[in-house]
């Protein structure tokens, strides 16, 4: 173990086991640092200083740092050397399922469609995430859907043209609130909505709503709130009649 300058280290998210560093996790953390509690060291590879354990840490002294304004931002790391891209990976997704915040089912599809990608195996990747070979292949078939995208085009003088005549086939991790679109296409749209939906099921959110309006609980005087849910009637109408059709 031994302290570097958190300057050096790089956050690459191409690592990083989570779909996103939870900012309210990284705020607990501040208060142990400010509570005086010590941290466990943050993993890099030594040779280009990527985390590969410790995304959360980081952020949380990054914080601390800053608002307190050291002049060398210190913390305790241990080095290790990797022979590929893959097998960082591999120890990233190792650390992140063993300890700490634990991994969302989000999480472990995001990481089974990056290890697919680094042609790591089912048998490694289950073993690193902790999870069995059937729970892999549930997780794959029920918590990923897929990005069709569309060729490339190209403008020469008035006219389109297109560089391809194939599609490309992204797969994208699914939140559990729209796990009933698993396997199937998704629009541009659908995929940054899935990015920030809780991953609550459909009836979560209905039931939390309804529970407000019918136990007079919502804030009338929030003229941005009353707009929305006059947008929802509007969505609800349309909805709800072309359904009954």
């Amino acid at each position: 173990m031994q302290k570097v300058n958190i300057n050096s280290l790089i956050l690459d998210f191409d690592l990083y086991p989570r779909c996103k560093v939870d900012s309210q996790h990284a705020g607990y953390m501040l208060d142990s640092i400010e509570a005086g509690v010590e941290l466990p060291p943050v993993i890099i590879d030594k040779k280009s200083k990527r985390v590969i354990d410790g995304f959360h840490r980081v952020t949380a002294w990054q914080r601390f740092f800053k608002l307190n304004k050291e002049e060398i931002p210190t913390i305790n790391v241990i080095l290790k050397s990797y022979t590929s891209e893959a097998n960082m990976f591999l120890d990233a997704m190792k650390y992140n399922a063993s300890h700490g915040r634990m991994l969302t089912q989000y999480d472990r599809a995001h990481c089974i469609i990056k290890a697919e990608a680094l042609e790591l195996s089912i048998d490694v990747t289950s073993g690193a995430l902790s999870i069995t070979v059937d729970k892999y292949g549930e997780l794959r078939a029920e918590h990923t859907g897929e990005l069709h995208v569309s060729p490339h085009l190209s403008k020469k003088g008035n006219k389109t043209t297109r560089k391809t005549a194939h599609h490309k086939t992204k797969l994208i991790p699914l939140k559990r609130t729209i796990k009933h679109l698993a396997g199937k296409e998704l629009t541009v749209q659908q995929v940054e909505v899935n990015k920030k939906l809780s991953g609550m099921n459909q009836s979560f959110y209905v039931n939390q709503l309804i529970d407000l309006i019918e136990s007079d609980l919502l804030d009338r005087e929030n003229t941005n709130l009353m707009e929305r849910l006059e947008k929802l009637y509007d969505l609800l109408k349309k909805t709800v009649c072309k359904e009954m059709v």
